[in-house]
């Protein structure tokens, strides 16, 4: 199991368009440093508050918010990959079916793991850049941080990752994904049905209650929209992780109808 895993990370990591987007992504996060810790004239110059610890709640709180795009691209390759490559077959008759997409979902989940904790680490370097200051440090935080990130990770991926296994085609995941997000957001403001379907409803009650620390140093590069939805904090939790486990059931229950031929 852990050998066929190493080698779906492998093969996601080696994608084109995955390499593309990650260094585009990358370089969102190295301008935003920029801006705060180097451009005087940014508007959002605030160097006197990047400590490592700072750095990487900063960081967190910027893949939640912006992960979206980024998450439905690895999300669609996991997704729709063997079958746009003709290997699916081989690998759901030699492995057995359930198998299979019990490697995919771990190489998704592994991924969405790893870019929190990578992302967790770029905000620590660039943290070290500017102040050298650890006495904020907090790992405890700091792991509820990166789990946070990846729950999100995770939530902003699926749908692209069922949608792409589904019609068996990275694109159609990867733009469904992103462009049925931002549908329901526009009809949310005159449906109200709408907005109930709104995973980022959800997602914003979250982040509000666990990025406080921007709104107390007065971060103004990154301001964590306070959700005015009357869902509970639990109730938030418990509907990510409720769409997270629904889709993955749908993707079993998909692959247990579906015909795989040599």
């Amino acid at each position: 199991m852990l050998n066929l895993l190493k080698a779906d990370l492998k093969l996601l990591i080696k994608n084109k368009l995955l390499i593309v987007s990650a260094f585009v992504y990358l370089f969102f996060f190295i301008f935003m440093f920029f801006q705060k810790a180097f451009n005087i004239n940014s508007g959002f110059f605030q160097k006197d508050i990047l400590t490592p610890y700072y750095l990487i709640v900063f960081n967190l709180a910027l893949l939640c918010v912006t992960n979206n795009f980024f998450m439905s691209i690895v999300g669609g390759i996991v997704g729709g990959e063997s079958y746009e490559n003709n290997t699916v077959s081989i690998y759901a008759l030699h492995q057995g079916r359930h198998k299979f997409i019990f490697v995919k979902i771990l190489c998704f989940f592994s991924f969405s793991a790893i870019t929190s904790v990578f992302i967790a680490i770029i905000g620590f370097v660039e943290g070290v850049i500017i102040i050298r200051d650890f006495s904020d440090m907090n790992i405890v935080l700091i792991l509820k941080f990166c789990i946070i990130g990846f729950l999100i990770n995770a939530l902003n991926g699926i749908f692209a990752f069922l949608l792409s296994f589904l019609f068996k085609k990275i694109f159609i995941g990867v733009f469904f994904s992103i462009v049925g997000g931002f549908l329901l957001s526009f009809f949310s403001q005159y449906v109200k049905i709408f907005s109930n379907l709104l995973s980022k409803d959800y997602i914003y009650v979250i982040l509000s209650d666990t990025f406080t620390i921007l709104s107390d140093k007065s971060d103004t590069q990154l301001v964590i929209k306070f959700s005015s939805s009357s869902n509970s904090l639990l109730l938030s939790y418990l509907i990510c992780i409720l769409i997270i486990f629904s889709c993955i059931g749908i993707v079993f229950l998909i692959s247990r109808k579906r015909e795989y031929s040599v």
